[in-house]
């Protein structure tokens, strides 16, 4: 009878732990909004920006900037924003990506996601164009090579073999 009660505390244990491990795991969130800050109520023109990207810190690969703008008419009219992308250094070639608008809470906002080709210093250039007319404003970001281990994948990886030992020795 007694060892039962063991077998079944040590399945209680394993499902506890992987159950903290899965909580305690960090949660990878797209920007829509959230991010690392870069413009934070700036004036472009007759508008006042937001500019938030993600991942953070910035690193080759896909990176997210967020745009938020404030109208200085109420109404909810259709702008065009796009960022132009620069290299401080000569890296690369300066590209322009266009930003697609979405609705969130009935506030528009503008999201975008594109490739960096090459690590170093980078200037973004915000661009607004509406009725009220045109404004921008400009921010640098570093953007660093990609990391040397794929921690997600490692972590995964022991995450995985831990519960493959639990569930054999249980």
């Amino acid at each position: 009878m007694d060892w039962r009660k063991s077998e079944q505390r040590g399945k209680q244990w394993w499902a506890w732990l992987l159950l903290l491990l899965l909580s305690g795991w960090p949660v990878v969130t797209t920007a829509h909004g959230s991010g690392t800050p870069h413009l934070v109520n700036v004036a472009a023109g007759p508008y006042q920006i937001w500019v938030w990207s993600s991942p953070d810190p910035v690193r080759l690969g896909e990176i997210h900037f967020s745009v938020a703008v404030a109208e200085p008419d109420a109404g909810r009219v259709d702008l065009t924003v796009q960022i132009d992308l620069k290299p401080m250094t000569p890296v690369a070639e300066a590209f322009t990506v266009q930003t697609v608008k979405y609705t969130r809470w009935l506030e528009p906002y503008y999201e975008t996601d594109f490739v960096i080709p090459a690590p170093g210093d980078w200037r973004a250039t915000v661009q607004v164009t509406g009725p009220s007319g045109n404004g921008a404003a400009a921010f640098a970001f570093t953007v660093l090579p990609p990391p040397a281990v794929n921690w997600t994948l490692l972590s995964w990886g022991v995450l995985a073999v831990v519960a493959l030992l639990g569930g054999l020795w249980v």
